[in-house]
């Protein structure tokens, strides 16, 4: 439980860490985020419009204030309005939860599926030659990036073979294959 705790608060020390490193780095990107908001919606408003569209924002004041604000309110779950979706940002992540975990939940099946019985292989037959062969498969899996080995897989199965879809949206079940390996 000692142990447990430690690492609970390890965790928070990260997290808020990472949370004030990234809004620091958000605020130190170039350009100035109402106008950036109002261009992407199409608009050019005018210098009042964007100086009280800061005051209402709350990008006048200090940047911990700022921080600070922001925190106490992703605590609470709020996370704010999209400015590009003009939805909140937690209706947007809920959407999108069960999709994720649906791909998830398909790639851990399809991990185990395949390198459970691989290990079990290579165990019972340790310094043979499946051993080795699993080995190196195992090494140039792990030395190719991962982005290059996906475009080969679906060079492979989707464009030469048709197997699997390129791009799919439905959801089924075929649309997860590639993604989920």
């Amino acid at each position: 439980v000692k142990q447990l705790g430690k690492r609970l608060i390890q965790v928070i020390i990260v997290a808020l860490g990472i949370s004030l490193l990234s809004f620091y780095i958000i605020y130190l990107a170039p350009g100035d985020p109402v106008r950036i908001m109002y261009s992407a919606s199409g608009i050019i408003p005018s210098e009042e419009v964007i100086f009280q569209t800061r005051e209402e924002l709350g990008l006048n004041r200090e940047i911990i204030i700022q921080y600070i604000d922001w925190l106490s309110h992703c605590v609470q779950g709020d996370f704010g309005i999209s400015y590009a979706y003009h939805k909140p940002v937690t209706d947007l992540l809920l959407s999108r939860l069960w999709p994720t975990l649906k791909l998830s939940l398909s790639a851990m099946v399809l991990m185990l599926l395949i390198s459970v019985p691989l290990g079990m292989l290579q165990a019972t037959h340790k310094n043979s030659i499946l051993d080795y062969g699993l080995r190196g498969i195992t090494f140039f899996g792990v030395s190719m990036p991962n982005f290059w080995f996906g475009l080969l897989l679906m060079l492979f199965f989707c464009v030469k073979l048709k197997l699997l879809p390129v791009v799919c949206t439905a959801g089924d079940f075929k649309s997860l294959i590639m993604p989920s390996i």
